[in-house]
């Protein structure tokens, strides 16, 4: 089962923060060992889930060149060149982890250990719903979601009822919101959806977003919302595959939407991401333009994926 969010906020696996200590992972110790081979690290720990050791995980450099297995104890010990970076820990069922960036010199033993969860609901994250009529009207919005609707703001009872007024503001009762807010369990398998997207450095992510949501048609407020919620949460690691599912797309993966009356305009953007430092996509993503017109109707949200989504 998973979760979708229109505006997102899980992550697939903790990283380093800079000062802060991970959560997924600890490197222990880092000494040397003149009895390692040259050009050579020692790597060594325990992997473990709460505090159960744990077997049968894989552990391994990030181009998977190099890689051990856990034993019934939940230890691992192997052999990398000094010119890797980082490690990789994985078992099905668990989440993955991918750790910070170490110095892996010549003749050093290194002792690292993993600490995994089981494994993550994919989460709709913060699908928000904005609506413009052309004058104040009384709106009608339902929902179809491929999933378990978990919450929403305001209240959802097999339908919102609201009053819309053209700047976006939207009235029940003695209430005012700026926008509809629900979050679901995805009860599908919610995975990047065709060979086109996007894989970048996340030091770009804020040009790349504004750009991108521009292209979508979001307006400045819309595309502000949309970066706050989920920058932090893609810079929070080094690399990014990205894609958007727009509108048909949107529709058939995540949630029908009807609105009465109905809109003149309308898009949907989802958008989906990892944080895998390898590019899953053959080619770029061509971002349709969108041009408001009448009653407008925006709406976005997405979903974090594990690192092993791929097409």
């Amino acid at each position: 089962m998973k979760y979708v969010f229109t505006g997102l906020f899980i992550t697939v696996y903790l990283c380093s923060f800079a000062g802060q200590t991970p959560l997924d992972h600890n490197i222990k110790s880092d000494t040397v060992d003149e009895t390692i081979n040259a050009n050579s690290s020692m790597v060594y720990g325990n992997i473990s889930i709460g505090k159960r050791p744990l077997a049968g995980v894989r552990v391994s450099t990030l181009d998977h060149t190099q890689f051990t297995i856990t034993d019934q104890y939940g230890n691992y010990s192997f052999a990398i060149t000094s010119s890797d970076t980082m490690l990789y820990a994985f078992k099905s069922g668990h989440t993955e982890v991918i750790t910070a960036k170490h110095n892996f010199r010549s003749q050093h033993r290194v002792e690292i250990d993993f600490y995994l969860n089981a494994s993550m609901q994919k989460i709709a994250l913060k699908p928000i719903i904005y609506l413009y009529p052309k004058k104040e009207e009384d709106i009608k919005v339902t929902l179809k979601v491929k999933g378990n609707v978990t919450f929403t703001y305001p209240s959802y009872h097999k339908k919102w009822e609201v009053k819309a007024l053209p700047n976006g503001m939207l009235k029940d009762n003695e209430n005012s919101y700026p926008y509809l807010f629900w979050e679901a369990n995805m009860v599908n398998e919610l995975d990047f959806v065709k060979h086109k997207g996007f894989h970048i450095n996340t030091d770009s992510v804020i040009s790349f977003l504004e750009n991108s949501l521009k292209t979508l048609g979001l307006n400045a407020k819309e595309q502000t919302d949309f970066i706050t919620f989920w920058g932090p949460k893609i810079t929070s690691n080094s690399y990014a595959n990205i894609q958007f599912l727009v509108d048909d797309e949107y529709a058939n993966e995540i949630a029908e939407i009807d609105i009465t009356p109905k809109p003149t305009s309308m898009r949907r953007i989802y958008i989906l991401f990892n944080s895998s430092p390898t590019n899953v996509f053959h080619t770029k993503q061509e971002l349709p333009s969108f041009k408001r017109t009448g009653f407008t109707v925006i709406e976005w949200g997405g979903t974090i994926l594990p690192n092993t989504s791929q097409l």
